[in-house]
Protein backbone atom coordinates (compact mmCIF):
# COMPACT_ATOMS: atom_id res chain seq x y z
CA UNK A 1 0.00 0.00 0.00
CA UNK A 2 2.85 2.66 0.94
CA UNK A 3 4.69 1.50 -2.70
CA UNK A 4 1.23 2.24 -4.07
CA UNK A 5 1.38 5.66 -2.94
CA UNK A 6 4.38 6.82 -3.50
CA UNK A 7 4.30 5.47 -7.38
CA UNK A 8 1.33 7.67 -7.40
CA UNK A 9 2.77 11.16 -5.69
CA UNK A 10 5.91 10.58 -8.16
CA UNK A 11 3.39 10.71 -11.14
CA UNK A 12 1.79 13.62 -9.99
CA UNK A 13 4.75 15.37 -9.29
CA UNK A 14 6.50 14.60 -12.82
CA UNK A 15 3.57 15.69 -14.44
CA UNK A 16 2.93 18.81 -13.16
CA UNK A 17 5.43 20.65 -14.09
CA UNK A 18 4.86 20.14 -18.12
CA UNK A 19 1.64 20.98 -17.63
CA UNK A 20 2.33 24.17 -15.86
CA UNK A 21 5.33 24.44 -18.65
CA UNK A 22 2.35 23.78 -21.51
CA UNK A 23 0.14 27.12 -19.74
CA UNK A 24 2.93 29.22 -19.51
CA UNK A 25 4.13 28.61 -23.23
CA UNK A 26 0.49 29.39 -24.66
CA UNK A 27 0.02 32.35 -22.08
CA UNK A 28 3.53 33.51 -23.46
CA UNK A 29 2.67 33.03 -26.93
CA UNK A 30 -0.56 34.19 -27.02
CA UNK A 31 -1.06 37.88 -27.80
CA UNK A 32 -2.18 40.39 -25.71
CA UNK A 33 -6.06 41.69 -25.60
CA UNK A 34 -6.27 44.09 -28.03
CA UNK A 35 -3.01 43.41 -29.53
CA UNK A 36 -4.86 42.61 -33.01
CA UNK A 37 -6.03 46.38 -33.34
CA UNK A 38 -3.14 48.00 -32.24
CA UNK A 39 -0.85 46.00 -34.87
CA UNK A 40 -4.38 46.52 -37.08
CA UNK A 41 -4.02 50.21 -37.01
CA UNK A 42 0.08 50.32 -37.33
CA UNK A 43 -0.25 48.10 -40.18
CA UNK A 44 1.77 45.15 -38.94
CA UNK A 45 0.29 41.49 -39.91
CA UNK A 46 -1.65 39.72 -37.41
CA UNK A 47 -0.22 36.73 -36.13
CA UNK A 48 -0.84 33.56 -38.49
CA UNK A 49 -3.81 31.66 -37.59
CA UNK A 50 -4.03 27.58 -38.03
CA UNK A 51 -5.78 26.89 -41.43
CA UNK A 52 -7.09 23.32 -41.74
CA UNK A 53 -6.83 21.33 -44.85
CA UNK A 54 -10.50 21.68 -45.38
CA UNK A 55 -10.23 25.67 -45.70
CA UNK A 56 -7.51 25.18 -47.81
CA UNK A 57 -9.57 23.02 -50.11
CA UNK A 58 -12.54 25.10 -50.04
CA UNK A 59 -10.05 28.64 -50.58
CA UNK A 60 -8.81 26.68 -53.86
CA UNK A 61 -12.34 26.15 -55.11
CA UNK A 62 -13.11 29.76 -54.15
CA UNK A 63 -10.15 30.96 -56.39
CA UNK A 64 -8.64 32.40 -52.62
CA UNK A 65 -5.41 30.59 -53.07
CA UNK A 66 -3.10 31.85 -49.98
CA UNK A 67 -0.31 30.91 -52.40
CA UNK A 68 0.64 34.31 -53.89
CA UNK A 69 0.59 34.38 -57.77
CA UNK A 70 4.08 34.92 -59.77
CA UNK A 71 3.90 38.94 -60.22
CA UNK A 72 3.35 39.97 -63.75
CA UNK A 73 6.44 40.99 -66.18
CA UNK A 74 6.53 44.90 -66.60
CA UNK A 75 5.19 46.63 -69.67
CA UNK A 76 8.04 48.04 -71.89
CA UNK A 77 5.94 50.63 -73.96
CA UNK A 78 4.66 51.77 -70.09
CA UNK A 79 4.90 55.45 -69.77
CA UNK A 80 5.53 56.96 -65.87
CA UNK A 81 2.89 59.40 -64.43
CA UNK A 82 2.86 62.63 -64.88
CA UNK A 83 5.18 64.03 -62.36
CA UNK A 84 6.87 60.64 -61.81
CA UNK A 85 9.59 61.02 -64.34
CA UNK A 86 13.51 61.42 -63.33
CA UNK A 87 14.62 64.88 -65.00
CA UNK A 88 18.27 64.86 -65.04
CA UNK A 89 19.96 68.37 -65.19
CA UNK A 90 22.53 68.38 -67.67
CA UNK A 91 24.96 71.90 -68.29
CA UNK A 92 25.01 73.34 -71.01
CA UNK A 93 28.22 72.72 -72.71
CA UNK A 94 29.54 75.69 -74.77
CA UNK A 95 31.01 75.54 -78.28
CA UNK A 96 34.02 77.53 -79.76
CA UNK A 97 33.61 80.76 -78.31
CA UNK A 98 34.60 84.37 -79.42
CA UNK A 99 36.00 87.29 -76.99
CA UNK A 100 32.99 89.03 -78.29
CA UNK A 101 30.38 86.22 -76.94
CA UNK A 102 31.85 86.17 -73.50
CA UNK A 103 31.27 89.15 -71.13
CA UNK A 104 34.27 91.32 -69.67
CA UNK A 105 33.21 89.74 -66.46
CA UNK A 106 33.85 86.50 -66.92
CA UNK A 107 37.18 86.57 -68.65
CA UNK A 108 39.54 85.39 -65.80
CA UNK A 109 42.47 87.88 -64.89
CA UNK A 110 45.09 86.12 -65.70
CA UNK A 111 43.70 86.33 -69.58
CA UNK A 112 43.21 90.42 -69.18
CA UNK A 113 46.33 90.34 -68.14
CA UNK A 114 47.74 88.48 -70.73
CA UNK A 115 45.86 90.39 -73.37
CA UNK A 116 47.21 93.74 -71.91
CA UNK A 117 51.29 92.50 -71.98
CA UNK A 118 50.56 91.63 -75.69
CA UNK A 119 49.44 95.24 -76.70
CA UNK A 120 52.34 96.80 -74.74
CA UNK A 121 54.65 94.65 -76.19
CA UNK A 122 52.85 95.61 -79.45
CA UNK A 123 52.94 99.26 -78.54
CA UNK A 124 56.50 99.30 -77.75
CA UNK A 125 57.80 98.39 -81.21
CA UNK A 126 57.54 101.16 -83.20
CA UNK A 127 58.10 99.84 -86.68
CA UNK A 128 55.68 96.97 -85.69
CA UNK A 129 53.06 99.01 -83.90
CA UNK A 130 53.02 101.55 -87.46
CA UNK A 131 52.08 98.80 -89.36
CA UNK A 132 48.86 96.85 -87.43
CA UNK A 133 46.74 97.69 -84.94
CA UNK A 134 47.78 96.77 -81.68
CA UNK A 135 44.86 96.98 -79.44
CA UNK A 136 43.37 94.71 -82.54
CA UNK A 137 45.74 92.50 -82.43
CA UNK A 138 45.84 92.10 -77.87
CA UNK A 139 42.17 91.24 -78.78
CA UNK A 140 42.63 88.67 -81.91
CA UNK A 141 45.37 87.37 -79.56
CA UNK A 142 43.28 86.73 -76.90
CA UNK A 143 40.44 85.18 -79.39
CA UNK A 144 42.88 82.35 -80.50
CA UNK A 145 44.23 82.20 -77.15
CA UNK A 146 40.71 80.87 -75.67
CA UNK A 147 39.88 78.93 -78.70
CA UNK A 148 43.08 76.88 -78.12
CA UNK A 149 42.95 76.42 -74.69
CA UNK A 150 45.42 76.89 -71.32
CA UNK A 151 48.60 75.30 -73.26
CA UNK A 152 48.68 77.19 -75.79
CA UNK A 153 52.02 78.57 -76.98
CA UNK A 154 52.32 82.86 -76.82
CA UNK A 155 54.90 82.58 -79.66
CA UNK A 156 52.97 80.39 -81.96
CA UNK A 157 49.91 82.60 -81.21
CA UNK A 158 51.55 86.04 -81.94
CA UNK A 159 53.10 84.78 -85.36
CA UNK A 160 49.90 83.16 -86.61
CA UNK A 161 47.77 86.99 -86.03
CA UNK A 162 50.66 89.61 -86.49
CA UNK A 163 48.96 90.48 -90.18
CA UNK A 164 45.76 90.20 -88.49
CA UNK A 165 44.92 94.16 -87.91
CA UNK A 166 46.60 96.27 -90.99
CA UNK A 167 46.97 100.19 -89.44
CA UNK A 168 46.28 102.01 -92.67
CA UNK A 169 46.58 105.69 -90.95
CA UNK A 170 49.58 104.14 -89.08
CA UNK A 171 51.67 102.66 -92.47
CA UNK A 172 50.76 106.31 -94.14
CA UNK A 173 52.04 108.03 -91.53
CA UNK A 174 55.48 105.89 -91.03
CA UNK A 175 56.22 105.88 -94.92
CA UNK A 176 55.24 109.75 -95.23
CA UNK A 177 57.92 110.64 -92.21
CA UNK A 178 60.45 108.94 -93.66
CA UNK A 179 60.24 110.02 -96.84
CA UNK A 180 59.86 113.37 -95.79
CA UNK A 181 63.38 113.24 -93.88
CA UNK A 182 65.20 112.07 -96.58
CA UNK A 183 63.77 113.63 -99.72
CA UNK A 184 63.00 117.02 -98.16
CA UNK A 185 66.44 118.48 -99.36
CA UNK A 186 66.26 116.66 -102.88
CA UNK A 187 62.76 117.52 -104.47
CA UNK A 188 61.19 120.80 -103.69
CA UNK A 189 57.80 119.03 -103.90
CA UNK A 190 58.88 116.58 -101.67
CA UNK A 191 55.87 117.01 -99.29
CA UNK A 192 53.05 115.91 -102.74
CA UNK A 193 55.44 112.73 -103.57
CA UNK A 194 55.76 111.55 -100.30
CA UNK A 195 52.07 111.97 -99.54
CA UNK A 196 51.62 110.07 -102.76
CA UNK A 197 54.14 107.42 -101.92
CA UNK A 198 52.67 107.07 -98.26
CA UNK A 199 48.94 106.69 -99.60
CA UNK A 200 50.03 103.72 -102.31
CA UNK A 201 51.80 101.89 -99.85
CA UNK A 202 49.26 102.07 -97.22
CA UNK A 203 46.81 100.66 -99.43
CA UNK A 204 48.55 98.20 -101.12
CA UNK A 205 49.55 97.04 -97.64
CA UNK A 206 46.41 96.75 -96.36
CA UNK A 207 45.40 94.81 -99.07
CA UNK A 208 48.15 92.17 -98.16
CA UNK A 209 49.51 92.92 -94.95
CA UNK A 210 52.99 91.00 -94.17
CA UNK A 211 55.49 92.16 -91.31
CA UNK A 212 58.96 91.51 -93.67
CA UNK A 213 61.61 94.47 -94.58
CA UNK A 214 61.52 93.07 -98.30
CA UNK A 215 58.27 93.02 -99.02
CA UNK A 216 57.73 96.64 -96.95
CA UNK A 217 60.64 97.98 -99.36
CA UNK A 218 59.53 96.98 -102.53
CA UNK A 219 56.14 98.53 -101.89
CA UNK A 220 57.92 101.91 -101.04
CA UNK A 221 60.13 101.70 -103.94
CA UNK A 222 57.26 100.48 -106.55
CA UNK A 223 54.77 103.87 -105.38
CA UNK A 224 58.10 106.08 -105.62
CA UNK A 225 58.19 104.89 -109.09
CA UNK A 226 54.93 105.60 -109.65
CA UNK A 227 54.64 108.95 -107.81
CA UNK A 228 57.35 110.26 -109.91
CA UNK A 229 60.71 109.33 -108.35
CA UNK A 230 63.03 108.74 -111.41
CA UNK A 231 66.42 106.85 -111.35
CA UNK A 232 65.32 103.29 -110.92
CA UNK A 233 63.15 100.40 -111.93
CA UNK A 234 60.51 98.88 -109.99
CA UNK A 235 60.95 95.40 -107.99
CA UNK A 236 60.57 92.05 -109.60
CA UNK A 237 58.86 90.87 -106.55
CA UNK A 238 55.27 89.61 -107.75
CA UNK A 239 53.88 90.29 -104.18
CA UNK A 240 54.21 94.18 -104.84
CA UNK A 241 53.24 94.62 -108.34
CA UNK A 242 49.25 95.29 -108.63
Amino acid sequence: MKHLLLTLFLTLSLSAPLALSARAQDTLSAPPPGADAASERLGIPSAPQHVTEGQIAADDAAGKSPVPATPAAPDANAQPAPGTGLTILAPKVPGPRSVADIPPEELPKELLDEMVSVEKECSDNTYFSAFQDCRCIAVKYLDERIKRGPYAVRNIIMNDVNTMCPNTPGVAGYIYKSCTEYMSWARPDYEDFCRCTANKVAERYTRNPRMNNDYIGGLRKNAMLECGMPGFGATNDPDVKY
